[in-house]
């Protein structure tokens, strides 16, 4: 049944299953309706039987998967037959040949969550990932889809998300065949590029979904995973900034532009399609784009000075006071947005980053810099708080003169 070679001849074996499959039948017509449906599931499942002893291994999923599909057409007819109950006999089928490659991409995606990379020789290969997950969740997806309707809504919604599992777990196991990481110098050359084109998809395809079928829910989704995949695997647990991972040596032209574009274009989606919250979710996206503008300018001052690699270079002296700079520079034009638009949370956004500025130069830069670094610190520093307090009494002040917060 699972592929094993037997010593029984191919003809023997056909036909005692299929003297058990005949028997099931004969039974099976002799029941009530309740009895009979148990005795389709057992049809069902000797019919699966009888195939596995001729086709080949690899064909054995496929075949439950057929199976599932003829059954969910037979009963769009009235034959009397319970095709719903066969039919989920060969879905159970389906399901168990699914289990194996489904651990195993389960396995490795959790222990991805910790910080262990998720490597080629990790996932399902091709050939099971479409035979064992790709083809059986189509199967059972076109199935809900054409006779799903009769099934309880929380059994239907319950056996979406599984399927919606299996689908991703195939749709990944053969993405990853496209970068082929099978070591650690591959992960640091590709795996950013990788994590990239993969939040690309998964917000590309709940955009086009969106735009498709008119269902907002599904962009959310697929926003919502790639801002989430990019933020925790592309950001926290393997990015460029805390790890060895390489970004290109190209200034701008690089994988940062493209890994940072996405999650902006990800917070974006969610903020068009979030159904509730709008004014706490607005404020909350907002604080979610200052952080990215600060570590994307952060991390691109940092590939100017030390190339593909980011992370374990130290910090020069003509470096930090950039980073001052950048830092003032920033602060300033939050300041300008959030009077251009209106935003509280932005101008509050440049007040805090200048204090980080202001801190950093007092503490850091006096005591590590020396000559002219010192000195031409401490006067970027001087002009843009005075700038600053020109645009705050130049454009925030109210009709009675007083200075808006």
């Amino acid at each position: 049944l699972g592929g094993g070679a037997g010593a029984v001849p191919t003809g023997h074996a056909l036909l005692r299953w299929g003297a058990l499959v005949l028997a099931a039948g004969l039974v099976a017509c002799r029941l009530t309706v309740r009895g009979r449906s148990a005795v389709a599931v057992i049809a069902a499942i000797l019919a699966y039987g009888m195939a596995a002893q001729a086709a080949p291994v690899w064909s054995l999923p496929i075949l439950a998967s057929l199976g599932l599909l003829a059954m969910t057409q037979a009963g769009r007819r009235s034959t009397g037959w319970p095709t719903g109950a066969a039919g989920a006999g060969f879905a159970g089928v389906a399901l168990l040949w699914a289990l194996e490659p489904l651990a195993q991409w389960l396995g490795s995606a959790l222990l991805s969550l910790v910080g262990e990379p998720m490597l080629v020789g990790d996932v399902p290969v091709p050939v099971d990932a479409v035979t064992r997950l790709a083809i059986p969740a189509a199967a059972g997806l076109f199935a809900l889809w054409r006779g799903g309707a009769l099934a309880k809504v929380a059994v239907r919604r319950a056996m979406i998300a599984l399927l919606s599992v299996l689908a991703v777990a195939a749709t990944h196991s053969l993405y990853k065949q496209l970068f082929h990481i099978a070591d650690g110098a591959a992960l640091v050359r590709l795996g950013l590029a990788e994590r990239t084109l993969w939040e690309v998809l998964s917000l590309g395809a709940g955009w086009a979904i969106w735009r498709w079928r008119d269902r907002p829910l599904a962009a959310l989704a697929g926003a919502g995973a790639a801002v989430a995949h990019g933020l925790w695997y592309s950001q926290i647990m393997l990015g460029p900034l805390v790890g060895p991972v390489a970004v290109g040596a190209w200034p701008v032209a690089n994988l940062l532009l493209p890994a940072f574009a996405v999650l902006f274009a990800g917070i974006g989606v969610i903020e068009r399609t979030v159904p509730f919250g709008q004014v706490i979710a607005g404020r909350l996206i907002g604080v979610a784009r200052m952080i990215l503008i600060v570590l994307f300018a952060y991390a691109s001052l940092r590939q100017l000075f030390c190339g593909s690699l980011l992370a374990g270079t130290p910090v020069g002296g003509v470096e930090s006071i950039c980073v001052s700079v950048l830092a003032i520079g920033l602060a300033v034009g939050f300041l300008l947005w959030g009077i251009g638009s209106g935003r509280h949370d932005w101008r509050i956004g440049s007040l805090l980053l200048m204090l980080a500025a202001v801190a950093k130069v007092f503490l850091m830069d006096a005591a590590g810099l020396e000559g002219l670094l010192r000195i031409a610190s401490f006067l970027a520093l001087g002009f843009s708080l005075i700038g600053i307090g020109w645009l705050y009494s130049r454009f925030l002040r109210t009709g009675d003169g007083e200075v808006q917060a």
